[in-house]
């Protein structure tokens, strides 16, 4: 199994807009992960997950960037995409012609439990209990590895999320919220995303997307009149 891994923003600061996060829990319990329920309980644990839209464009540069790390990490017997790349981004089936990503860490790492952060859009960090829950509307960023997973034939890429910015807000219910909690200490120790984009997982931003435009005033030329 290779241990290189390595990080993406989904969508990219510069040329694609924030997408909408259909579905988020990235602090408190987490929910209970597919061998959590199918067991009843028995086997698996909670992990915290992030869903986006996307489009078209940032579909394609995703998958780009998946197959690029592929390409350069894969075991030498893979073949030329990764065994779970049908599942990398879905079909929306409620939006047709519009992209699903899953994005999800387990909630725990060596034993430690472990809170996903939240940067604003200036990428600076936010204390969650300022919004309550966060619902289906809201839109943002994620931070995520990407690693290699298996070998030969069976090898594959997983797509750990990291961080979340988030650059619009709609308020959640009890159904579907993006989920916060007490907000932990985190131990640093156990991100390192940030060492490669600046102070924070995603670098400096201004947030373009979200400033309100400056209208420039036209300067009035004074026409001097000839006695």
């Amino acid at each position: 199994m290779s241990k290189v891994s390595q990080y993406i923003i989904v969508p990219k600061e510069k040329e694609f807009k924030p997408a909408k996060i259909l579905y988020g829990n990235v602090f408190g319990k987490g929910v209970e992960d597919y061998n959590y329920k199918k067991s009843g309980g028995k086997r698996g644990g909670y992990e915290y997950v992030v869903t986006l839209q996307i489009n078209k464009n940032v579909k394609e540069d995703y998958l780009n960037s998946v197959l690029e790390f592929w390409e350069e990490n894969k075991p030498k017997k893979a073949g030329d995409k990764p065994k779970n790349w049908d599942g990398l981004v879905r079909d929306d089936v409620k939006e047709d012609g519009k992209f699903v990503i899953f994005t999800k860490s387990k909630t725990k790492i060596e034993d430690n439990e472990i809170h996903i952060p939240i940067y604003n859009g200036q990428g600076k960090k936010i204390d969650p209990k300022v919004f309550g829950l966060m619902g289906n509307g809201s839109k943002g960023r994620v931070s995520v590895k990407l690693s290699i997973y298996g070998d030969d034939d069976d090898a594959g890429v997983s797509v750990h999320l990291i961080a979340v910015k988030l650059l619009k807000y709609v308020e959640g219910g009890v159904t579907n919220p993006f989920s916060v909690g007490e907000d932990d200490e985190i131990d640093e120790n156990l991100y390192t995303a940030g060492k490669d984009n600046g102070d924070d997982f995603f670098g400096d931003d201004d947030n373009k997307d979200e400033k309100p435009k400056k209208v420039k005033k036209k300067k009035k030329k004074n026409k001097s009149k000839e006695d």
